[in-house]
């Protein structure tokens, strides 16, 4: 279970967390997310090597997002020593798994090293020597010294190119057609011309080329780079991505398998229930854990389809193969049968452990229900305390059911002082359950500060410092700091020890000041630590 954060945090460091505790639980997505994070300082300090771990451990994985993101970071020399042979093994196996980006990085590469080449050719030999070897080596294209920053040696080889793949494709040479184009839609060699290009990708995917398919797909389904002058169209990329997937090409599959899903969850939210099912079912046999999870929902529940348990408990016992936890949830709320009060004790052992397993993994459904059993005291060897700690966690990631039973438990005479306080710090961050609402959170931390809660008391105080939402008073921020300090508080001890540095509401005073701060200090506090030496001030 994450550890509770006892201090207001912004929603990036609190997506951090979360993102960290499903890395290193072993997700490779949440790996390639929280390494963005870590390489870019978002939510946390930027720790570009830790990145690169995280990365490698999804890149051998298999994960080709990670494989890209590595390949880059040799590249760049970010987080690892530049290593370009590193960095061309990692992006040619995002480049196999479909990530075209990873073949524009590999160009970046091969420029980079004639670059290099030319300047050890400059070290080495006089410029007389550099003239010569670059004739020879571009067929006396070159009169003189190259400029290094234009690489017009690339250039060349693009214009070569080009006129090659233009009356290959005008012969109706498919694998040309399809070069020709990404070489008009980058503009390599010629001056960028996307409506060509997707007219020459349309011809090669019209002729067979299982590559021009799953390109025109992508494009259509990201609006990306080629395709500028021409809107998304999800339904048109799935057509694509089906022509290629039917000759065996494999990334179009994983993309479609994906895209599908997604249709399928459009439609549902439109209320097209048939519609949404019939892509669901694309997904689920491509073998997509989305795809069989929402087809076992579709079946189970009656939408679009008829009602079937039996096929629904056969999907989503499929999708659970995958580790997919909100198909373990569903799947276990099935095999339940009804109430758990009711059920047979073999199916309340299966739910619960289902729940645990679910909630570990971030499900805030799965934390929500694991909460109200523990809270209800509803099987043997229930734990309140815990089913508290489970709620909150549910009601951070965004569960209504959780927030409005955390308001109820926070709002009950002589409520929950924590509750209260957990309360006020998602009305102060509004994740999305809750509108951001700074009088509401105020309202709360200090009904929990009035119960005694050290936190609370911090962040009653931290309102008056700022004077949000109440008058802006110093020494009635001094007298809530003052009773949460006493309890133990460092950041309260540390703001006591500010106002007296800096005489805000009180006396300047740098021996009250260094007491303080020494307290807030000796608990690790590193801002206090550092206001210590900034003042010259000794730790102890």
């Amino acid at each position: 279970m994450c550890e509770i954060t006892d201090h207001p945090v912004d929603g990036k460091t609190r997506a951090a967390g979360i993102l960290r505790s499903t890395a290193d639980g072993g997700d490779d997505q949440a790996r390639v997310a929280f390494a963005y994070l870590l390489n870019r300082g978002i939510g946390l300090e930027r720790n570009a090597e830790l990145a690169a771990d995280y990365l490698l451990a999804a890149a051998e994985n298999g994960n080709a997002e990670a494989q890209l993101h590595l390949g880059v970071m040799y590249c760049l020399g970010e987080g690892v020593p530049q290593d370009f042979d590193q960095a061309t093994d990692w992006l040619w196996e995002a480049e196999h798994a479909g990530l075209l980006e990873a073949a524009v990085w590999r160009n970046y590469v091969c420029v980079v090293r004639r670059r290099e080449s030319v300047k050890r050719l400059v070290a080495l030999d006089g410029p007389d020597v550099v003239v010569r070897n670059y004739r020879r080596m571009l067929e006396g294209a070159v009169e003189e010294l190259p400029d290094y920053s234009s690489e017009p040696w690339v250039e060349k080889e693009n214009i070569d190119a080009l006129r090659r793949h233009a009356a290959a494709a005008a012969a109706g040479d498919a694998d040309s057609q399809w070069k020709f184009a990404f070489m008009l839609a980058t503009g390599k060699g010629t001056r960028q011309d996307t409506s060509a290009a997707r007219k020459w990708y349309r011809r090669a995917a019209k002729g067979g080329s299982r590559t021009a398919q799953f390109m025109l797909g992508e494009f259509y389904e990201n609006n990306g780079e080629m395709m500028l002058d021409h809107p998304s169209n999800e339904k048109k990329a799935a057509f694509w991505y089906g022509k290629a997937a039917k000759q065996g090409h494999r990334p179009a599959e994983v993309r479609l398998s994906v895209l599908a899903w997604r249709l399928g969850l459009l439609f549902e939210n439109e209320g097209r229930l048939d519609e949404a099912a019939q892509w669901y079912e694309v997904s689920a046999n491509l073998g997509d854990a989305m795809g069989l999870w929402k087809l076992g929902m579709a079946y189970a529940l009656g939408k679009g389809v008829q009602p079937n348990v039996d096929k629904a408990r056969e999907l989503l016992t499929a999708a659970s193969t995958t580790g997919l936890a909100e198909a373990k949830l569903e799947l276990a709320r099935l095999n339940l049968k009804g109430d758990f009060e009711e059920a047979a004790p073999a199916a309340r052992r299966e739910w619960l452990d289902f729940l645990t397993a679910a909630s570990a993994t971030g499900v805030p459904e799965a934390q929500y229900e694991l909460a109200r059993l523990h809270l209800g005291a509803g099987f043997e060897g229930a734990d309140p305390a815990a089913g508290r700690e489970w709620l909150i966690q549910a009601a951070n990631k965004g569960s209504a059911a959780a927030t409005a039973l955390l308001r109820s438990l926070a709002g009950a005479k002589e409520g929950d002082a924590h509750m209260q306080f957990i309360l006020g710090n998602i009305y102060a961050e509004g994740p999305g359950v809750v509108q951001q609402d700074y009088a509401e959170a105020f309202r709360w931390w200090l009904r929990a500060a009035q119960q005694g809660h050290a936190a609370a008391q911090f962040s009653a105080g931290f309102m008056y410092a700022e004077g949000q939402v109440v008058a802006q008073d110093y020494a009635e921020a001094r007298r809530w700091w003052l009773r949460a300090a006493q309890q133990g508080d460092a950041a309260a001890q540390f703001s006591l020890g500010q106002q007296y540095v800096k005489g805000l509401g009180v006396r300047q005073d740098y021996n009250e000041a260094a007491g303080w701060l020494r307290k807030a200090a000796s608990q690790g506090h590193k801002a206090a630590k550092e206001s210590l030496e900034a003042l010259g001030l000794p730790g102890t």
